[in-house]
């Protein structure tokens, strides 16, 4: 006995499974639950641009792309022949006797613009209609717009990247322009103004800035909800904050260490002896009753809250003036908190699949309406002419919200008035 190798059937029965709406629904639901845990719970960078989150996407796209070449393949090959309709057991039928014609039987689905096809099978006329085609091309749209949105959104996980940047007033730093870093920019902080309320609460914050890569340069004020945008990269305004200047002196007076620190910055005093300065707060309008807690966040009485620390234990507290000098027991230096300065914070971001991203959004509204506002209809008539008039069986496919019933009414009301109009 011969026996016949089919050396491709396991191969071809996992990409079916893969193609199948059951795995597509599975791997939708899957990256629904993990982007909303990385939104609660997990930091959105370490998830959304890992690689075994790239791989689940691209195995949806490909499932989806799948999908949409199937149906698109079906729908192709209607589209450009005469229609066929094959009644299933699911759809409505109806028989009545009226004194018309095939021919207007016919024109009556013309008017309505249906596709038509007529087959005379012995004494029978056998007319095929079809009509809505482009609702079935809606719903083919839909998969191949979530295709276009999974796609954008691989691309954008594997070459885009998501970076946050601190730069102080008067300050220049380098800024990526690349994932890999190769090119940079540099990203000049020139000023930084903050408007207030009534309340005294912060109504706006806006960073003056300009940015240049070779000879391309850009000035431009950076707010919420109105980012600056250049050579592919995207700034955006997220939070802002203050730095102190610490100045550390010799004992002839001159400086011997000068640091910018933020919120709980530190910075070596001695470092034989381990002595370290951390700034705990910057407190913009201090209240004796409550150092840790500013009165308002306006600067009408600011102060530094401060602590010494020698190899990690605190030796040494207090609250301090700006140029206020302060020396630590048995130390030949001392220090002072010079003046401050506001920063900025800047989420820098490049998504190169953004433009499919919106690309696969318009299509998926465009093609969501039409596969919601024209519905796809099949109808089968046979017509057998008798002495008492024209004997008509239809049978109908079953239409989007259960319309079959109504819809058989609806064609024996043509019928009717067909045959009326003739007499």
């Amino acid at each position: 006995m011969d026996v016949k190798s089919q050396p491709a059937g396991g191969s071809l029965r996992n990409l079916y499974n893969l193609s199948s709406m059951n795995a597509g629904l599975a791997l939708m639901v899957l990256i629904a639950c993990i982007a909303l845990i990385a939104t609660l719970v997990f930091p959105q960078a370490e998830v959304f641009y890992s690689a075994w989150f790239r791989v689940l996407l691209a195995l949806f796209c490909l499932n989806i792309a799948f999908c949409s070449f199937r149906q698109i393949k079906v729908l192709w090959t209607i589209s450009r022949r005469a229609p066929t309709c094959s009644p299933a057991a699911n759809w409505q039928y109806g028989k009545w006797q009226y004194h018309i014609t095939p021919a207007e039987v016919e024109q009556l689905f013309v008017k309505q613009r249906y596709r038509i096809k007529t087959v005379q099978d012995g004494d029978q006329t056998i007319i095929h209609a079809d009509k809505g085609l482009t609702g079935r091309w809606g719903a083919a749209g839909v998969h191949l717009a979530i295709v276009i949105i999974a796609a954008g959104a691989v691309i954008g996980s594997v070459f885009g990247f998501t970076q946050s940047i601190v730069v102080g007033k008067a300050e220049t730093v380098l800024v990526p322009l690349e994932k890999n870093g190769e090119r940079q920019a540099e990203l000049t902080l020139h000023d930084f103004t903050i408007d207030y309320y009534p309340d005294g609460n912060v109504s706006e914050y806006l960073s003056e800035v300009s940015v240049s890569a070779g000879s391309e340069q850009l000035k431009q004020s950076i707010r919420i909800n109105h980012p600056l945008q250049f050579q592919g990269i995207t700034m955006y305004q997220m939070d802002y904050g203050y730095q102190v200047l610490a100045r550390i002196h010799k004992p002839d007076g001159t400086v011997a260490v000068a640091s910018w620190l933020n919120d709980d910055g530190k910075l070596v005093v001695d470092a034989e002896k381990e002595i370290t300065l951390q700034m705990i707060k910057y407190i913009p309008d201090f209240n004796p009753h409550q150092p840790a807690v500013s009165l308002s966040l306006q600067p009408n009485n600011p102060k530094v809250l401060y602590a010494f620390y020698q190899q990690n234990e605190a030796i040494d507290w207090g609250v301090a003036d700006f140029g206020q000098k302060m020396r630590l027991n048995g130390s030949d230096t001392w220090m002072e908190f010079a003046q401050i300065r506001p920063f900025s914070t800047l989420d820098v971001k490049r998504d190169p699949g953004v433009p499919l991203v919106l690309a696969g959004f318009l299509l998926l509204s465009i093609a969501f309406f039409l596969s919601m506002s024209i519905r796809y209809r099949q109808v089968l008539i046979r017509i057998s002419m008798t002495p008492k008039g024209s004997v008509i069986h239809a049978a109908v496919s079953r239409l989007n919200g259960g319309k079959s019933e109504a819809f058989l009414i609806e064609l024996e009301e043509r019928l009717m008035k067909g045959a009326s109009s003739k007499c």
